[in-house]
């Protein structure tokens, strides 16, 4: 039997072991063809924040119709080095991100 065993794109990653910090509901994307790493922070909650634009800022409704304000900031970057676009990869990673949200939120309707 042969078995096509293909690496996904993106990977979805986060830390196993919560402790009740802020840590526990820190996400981040990982572009396996991009070898870069991507964190997606929900920027709702934080006070003043203001919008560099150095970084990627994104809009999200979630199931209850409510609009969510995401940054996305690299990590670790290395779309120069494997020859990627890295606002191409980030808004991929975006989307695939938010197909995964939208995933989440039917599960809890």
């Amino acid at each position: 039997m042969k078995i096509d065993l293909t690496t996904p794109e993106f990977l979805l990653c986060e830390t196993p072991f919560k402790n009740e910090s802020y840590n526990d509901h820190r996400t981040w994307i990982y572009a396996t063809q991009a070898l870069s790493l991507i964190e997606f922070i929900c920027v709702d909650d934080f006070e003043d924040f203001e919008i560099n634009k150095d970084f990627v800022y994104y809009n999200y409704t979630n199931s209850e119709g409510q609009i969510e304000s995401w940054l996305g900031v690299y990590t670790q970057n290395n779309c120069e080095a494997t020859e990627q676009d890295a606002k191409k990869v980030m808004n991929q990673a975006w989307k695939w991100y938010t197909q995964y949200l939208t995933q989440i939120d039917s599960y809890e309707e």
